[in-house]
């Protein structure tokens, strides 16, 4: 899954192999005209996409680039055979970058330790019992795939931000949340009906999800929807919105451990293709 979505202090990592020394970015006029740059980046890179890339990838990952672009160089070396790299790096993003990047501490992606970290750090986002695949499914995806541009110094890494990565994984959970709803009320569980149902409610203010939406721009307004559908019972209206081209219905197409690979490689009428999946079990 070439995203891979939404999170690395930039001038640490900038002076680590600047080759004009002293040179800063918070000097006076250079802060100034990143932020100016900055947003002018984060602008180009949230707004919507052409259809059928909205489809493909989940919108926290379009920020993955921007991440790439300006903070892939690092003074910690990449994995090497039989090395532990900590994928822990002790810096955090502020002004602009966190922004654009999403909040928390900076991961190496290329850290050995990195799904233990993610697991850990995403521990309290809950999912159903039955969607437990799910979680290694989102720790895995939320890896990035790519890779340092031809000709970057040694060294360099592909980072990512634990806030863009635990909005990610809360993604991943409501969707599973909405589907063992569906699940219960087409089986007529009386019992897991108002338990994902009160689980579903509440995932707007899951820390995950507010910190993130701090900083994207209230990317996660797509939940309330499904929210108000789950609160009124309404069954059709929740297959619609998964089926949909709009809002989030694709976070529920790619974090399918199953479906995911159908999702990417089939990016045209995704929606209807996933719904169908649900009521029959078959791609």
């Amino acid at each position: 899954m070439g995203r891979s979505r939404w999170e690395r202090d930039l001038d640490l990592v900038v002076r680590r192999t600047d080759p004009i020394l002293g040179w800063r970015l918070n000097d006076e006029g250079v802060a100034s005209s990143l932020e100016d740059v900055g947003l002018q980046i984060l602008q180009n890179v949230s707004p919507a996409r052409p259809r059928q890339r909205r489809r493909a990838l989940r919108a926290p990952r379009r920020l993955v680039v921007f991440v790439v672009m300006l903070l892939g160089v690092s003074g910690v070396a990449a994995a090497a055979t039989g090395v532990f790299v900590n994928a822990q790096t002790h810096r955090y993003l502020h002004g602009w970058e966190r922004r654009a990047a999403g909040p928390g501490e900076i991961l190496n992606s290329a850290g050995t330790n990195y799904d233990q970290v993610v697991l850990r750090d995403t521990a309290g986002i809950s999912y159903p019992a039955s969607y437990a695949s799910w979680r290694d499914f989102a720790v895995r995806a939320s890896r990035p795939r790519a890779k340092c541009p031809s000709g970057s110094p040694p060294g360099c890494t592909v980072n990512i931000s634990t806030g863009l990565v635990e909005a990610e994984v809360a993604e991943s959970a409501f969707a599973a949340w909405v589907l063992d709803w569906r699940h219960a009320k087409i089986t007529g569980s009386r019992a897991a009906v108002p338990q994902a149902a009160a689980v579903i409610t509440e995932a707007p203010h899951w820390k995950a999800i507010t910190d993130f939406d701090a900083t994207a721009h209230g990317y996660f307004s797509y939940l309330r929807p499904f929210v108000r559908a789950v609160k009124a019972g309404n069954l059709s209206e929740v297959d619609r919105l998964i089926a949909s081209d709009t809002g989030g219905a694709s976070t529920f197409w790619t974090s399918d451990p199953t479906f995911s690979r159908y999702a990417y490689q089939h990016p045209a009428n995704t929606g209807p293709a996933f719904l169908r999946y649900l009521k029959t079990g078959r791609l």
